[in-house]
């Protein structure tokens, strides 16, 4: 299930954020934290990509055949980035070796089966 939230991604967004309201940042701050609770945190040991994403990373997991990235957005919460070399079909194996990875994945980000 996908949530939503309503606090500034990032400081240049918390700033922005003040700026339209004609705020200080610090009383926005104050001002989010009671109307919407804690701020949502990314994972532990997970970075913040480059750019101007506000995707956060863990560590990936690489197979020949295919990398596993899970990731954290601010917005919608865990996910998990599957890239190939190609378009290629997978074996039998490979297929069981790439779900073994994504159900080990989702339980890392803290999801059971049937959940």
């Amino acid at each position: 299930m996908t949530q939503l939230t309503k606090w500034p991604a990032t400081v240049n967004g918390l700033i922005s954020t003040a700026l339209e309201r004609g705020v200080n940042p610090a009383d926005l701050l104050v001002e989010l934290e009671r109307e919407l609770g804690p701020c949502p945190r990314p994972p532990a040991g997970y970075t913040l990509t480059k750019g101007k994403s506000e995707l956060w990373i863990g560590d990936d997991i690489v197979n020949t055949g295919w990398i596993l990235t899970p990731g954290w957005n601010f917005d919608t919460g865990h996910c998990i980035n599957v890239w190939t070399v190609k378009d290629r079909d997978l074996t039998p194996q490979e297929a069981l070796e790439l779900g073994t990875a994504l159900i080990q994945a989702a339980q890392a980000a803290g999801h059971r089966a049937g959940k």
